[in-house]
């Protein structure tokens, strides 16, 4: 091996593979960066969960009048760019005196990653019970229960087996998303991988700690999609 390729793979290893700053970093990345990436996702799910039920009930059950404001959030968030929702909703409410969540920016963030998700997945909410075939609602109507009561007690239940396995895929892209609240300067035991990795890597000027990173991401993604593709299968199945 020439001298100039040795030169360039040791350039590689001290950019991307170097255990002494991999070593380093990784207890952190575990201790304190992996709960609170997973604390970040799991509050966030619950919120868009939340608020993706009330507004996907309101679409199908309601008027136009009331179905109308959702069609227009769903629209809006899911057009904008996720970075650009956390950044209004993180540092834009407080510079414009709307600080429901006090001075923190750690509920801001659930806030903004809450309100993304909840747009796609009323969407997947929507899709589910409209993938149930229309003669159920029909013989409901036919048996005397109003609209409303058969799409919450015969549709929206029959749609949710037809959801699970894209709900759960949202889970996944919520993770992810997480990463971005380090835009919002978290407090050093609230910061998530991402920004654990990121403050590590300026600090050395390598980015081997946003590798080790990475590989804790995919050991938490990675299993659950496994596992979602092995619950698809068995849902299909039945």
């Amino acid at each position: 091996m020439s001298s100039f390729a040795q030169s360039g793979l040791e350039h590689v290893y001290d950019t991307f593979f170097d255990w002494s700053y991999i070593k380093a970093v990784l207890p952190e990345l575990i201790v304190t960066g992996w709960p609170n990436t997973l604390l970040l996702a799991i509050a966030s799910a619950l919120l868009a969960l939340v608020m993706a039920w009330v507004m996907v009930i309101l679409d199908v059950t309601g008027c136009h009048l009331v179905r109308l404001p959702v069609r227009v959030y769903v629209s809006v968030f899911r057009g904008l760019p996720v970075i650009l929702t956390v950044l209004l909703v993180g540092q834009g409410l407080p510079m414009a005196g709307i600080s429901p969540f006090g001075p923190g920016s750690y509920p801001y963030a659930i806030a903004a990653l809450g309100m993304v998700n909840a747009a796609y997945l009323c969407e997947i909410f929507r899709s589910g019970i409209q993938s149930v075939d229309a003669v159920l609602l029909e013989a409901s109507l036919t048996l005397g229960l109003s609209r409303r009561s058969a799409m919450v007690r015969i549709m929206v239940p029959l749609g949710i087996r037809n959801m699970q396995p894209a709900i759960a895929n949202q889970l996944i892209v919520i993770i992810k998303e997480s990463s971005l609240v380090y835009l919002l300067g978290l407090l050093p035991e609230q910061r998530d991988l991402f920004s654990i990795a990121q403050d590590h890597g300026a600090r050395t000027g390598t980015l081997s700690a946003l590798v080790a990173a990475g590989c804790i991401y995919l050991a938490t993604t990675v299993p659950l999609t496994a596992l979602i593709d092995r619950l698809d299968r068995r849902f299909r199945a039945v």
